[in-house]
């Protein structure tokens, strides 16, 4: 099997961009066909579980909340300046899974260091944002517009597995066995069948070797997001 593992980090975002060109196009410049967002559905999952191997390898957790956060903001004003979109940029969903995850982090440590204190506070604290945000996702269109609940926690799913069983070499399809669920699940809750499409998405991960890929281009994930999304705009604008 290991023959097939010829797809790094790298190569996951980038099809995970190609993606998400697809679905912004479909959305800004031709709402009306519907393929262009079926192949759309291939970016989220592939984000949110870069972004769970990002936040398990990182050595500076608060720069990496930091930029994502900063990024989110600014891409936020962009999309309701010019787009008048007023749902959370994948950027914020994606800040907010970051703190869960961080927080998962903490509740782990505490537990290991015996601190009781520190571990009921931390699971408190937890459990209080994960009821929360359930809660705004019930009654605010906000949340529910960029995958609502199931975007900010499948990132925190997916870091949880690579976290307790990365020692164990199947992992991934733990990983990819919780995808499937979560998207029939996903479809079954918003009567969407183009949630589906984002079944593609286990191959590839199965095809995931584990490394990061040989050129350092982690900033151009980051900015390529609000660069694509502002081309896509500018072009729209000329064919109106």
């Amino acid at each position: 099997m290991d023959r097939f593992k010829i797809l790094t980090n790298n190569a996951l975002k980038i099809i995970a961009c190609i993606s998400m060109v697809f679905d912004h196009i479909g959305v800004i410049m031709f709402p009306e066909v519907m393929w262009l967002r079926a192949v759309g559905r291939l970016a989220y999952p592939l984000f949110a579980f870069c972004l769970a191997e990002g936040c398990y390898y990182t050595k500076d957790k608060i720069k990496h909340l930091i930029v994502i956060a900063m990024l989110g903001v600014a891409i936020q004003l962009f999309e309701y300046v010019f787009l008048e979109m007023i749902d959370l940029s994948i950027f914020i969903v994606f800040s907010i899974s970051i703190i869960l995850i961080y927080l998962l982090d903490d509740i782990d440590k505490a537990i290991r260091n015996k601190k009781k204190i520190l571990s009921a506070i931390s699971i408190v604290t937890f459990l209080a944002l994960l009821f929360g945000l359930n809660v705004l996702v019930y009654y605010s269109l906000i949340f529910d517009a960029n995958f609502g609940y199931y975007g900010i926690i499948v990132p925190v799913i997916l870091y949880a597995v690579k976290k307790y069983l990365n020692k164990h070499s199947w992992w991934i399809y733990v990983d990819c066995i919780l995808l499937i669920g979560l998207f029939v699940a996903r479809m079954i809750m918003t009567n969407n069948v183009y949630v589906l499409f984002s079944l593609f998405v286990i191959p590839l991960l199965l095809m995931y070797n584990g490394k990061r890929g040989k050129w350092k281009i982690k900033y151009f994930f980051y900015f390529f997001y609000p660069l694509h999304l502002a081309a896509i705009y500018l072009i729209s604008m000329l064919f109106r």
